[in-house]
């Protein structure tokens, strides 16, 4: 994991979104709500948009912390997409205006509901136009160098997020009611679906910890799995345990804007020292699990000066 690279954003190729038909047409930015902004229509899987590699992207979590939705953004056409780790099809789609690019400003603008609201609408107006609606809340999130205050407003199968700054639309999206509660149920019934996107060698094994190990180090044995920083995804196996020693597989996914391009796995082991377990991976990282609450662990990750934390959660057999 280079951590060194953690906030480095590559820029894609603006990519066309009137495809090879020539000028675009006003249908390719109309947003339905509940159904498609311009081209991308909910109910299909990321790849079907032909966005190459994402830009960066984000894991939703249960509140126990288990991986459930696959969230990423692309540059260029400056959308985020939205997707359940059960089955990887988008339900929400959001166009995002990035002040730290300015120059997506006019296509981001092109996208309207039937009622003329998109990027760029004032607050009073929208809500004017939409009534009154089902939620409202707040947060801060950070564009490169640049915080910036939101206010969001739910409505049926929109969503309108408001830069507080200027009291203007600054990203507008659609989604399917109820899909994203739906997505975290389906992972909490099936929690082997977290680990998607992540290798695992086919002969992973737990071999059952002696009765004369200490719990608190047999603990530890067990699929484990989580993401640093809701960023990558890891999954952690510790398939034997021979105190002061355990062998384990460690396995990660992607992550773009920390330059982890390719998803792998390796063997290692480690070693029990006050009640963690350590190791040294073949990279220099050096590792460390800690018990926490709940049969849970917590995950450090340190390279080249940065540090990432995972919660890890128990896979059942």
């Amino acid at each position: 994991m280079r951590l060194a690279t953690r906030f480095g954003i590559a820029i894609l190729v603006l990519l066309p979104l009137a495809g090879s038909r020539g000028v675009a047409q006003e249908s390719d930015y109309r947003i339905v709500p509940g159904q498609r902004i311009g081209r991308f229509e909910l109910g299909r899987s990321v790849e079907t948009f032909n966005l190459g590699r994402n830009t960066w992207q984000w894991r939703g979590l249960t509140r126990e912390g288990l991986p459930f939705e696959n969230a990423a953004f692309f540059l260029g056409p400056n959308v985020a997409l939205y997707a359940c780790k059960t089955d990887d099809l988008v339900y929400r789609v959001v166009v995002q205006r990035r002040l730290d690019h300015p120059e997506t400003d006019a296509e981001v603008a092109k996208y309207r509901t039937p009622e003329r609201i998109g990027v760029g609408t004032a607050e009073n107006e929208a809500l004017g136009q939409l009534g009154r609606p089902a939620w409202t809340d707040e947060w801060t999130e950070r564009q490169g160098s640049i915080e910036v205050r939101i206010r969001g407003h739910g409505y049926t199968g929109i969503l309108v997020y408001i830069n507080q700054a200027d009291q203007r639309i600054i990203h507008i999206g659609v989604e399917r009611p109820g899909a994203r509660s739906a997505c975290e149920r389906s992972v909490r019934a099936n929690p082997s679906a977290a680990i998607s996107g992540v290798p695992l060698p086919g002969d992973a094994r737990v071999l059952s910890p002696s009765p004369t190990i200490p719990q608190d180090l047999a603990a530890f044995s067990g699929r484990w799995v989580g993401a640093y920083d809701r960023t990558l995804d890891h999954v952690f196996i510790v398939e034997e345990i021979t105190p002061p020693s355990a062998a384990f597989i460690y396995a990660w996914g992607t992550a773009p804007q920390w330059d982890i391009l390719r998803p792998g796995w390796v063997r290692a082991g480690g070693q029990f020292v006050g009640g963690e377990l350590q190791a040294r991976l073949a990279n220099n990282a050096f590792v460390t699990y800690r018990r926490a609450p709940n049969d849970t662990l917590t995950a450090t990750y340190e390279l080249g000066g940065g540090r990432s934390q995972a919660l890890m959660l128990r896979l059942k057999e």
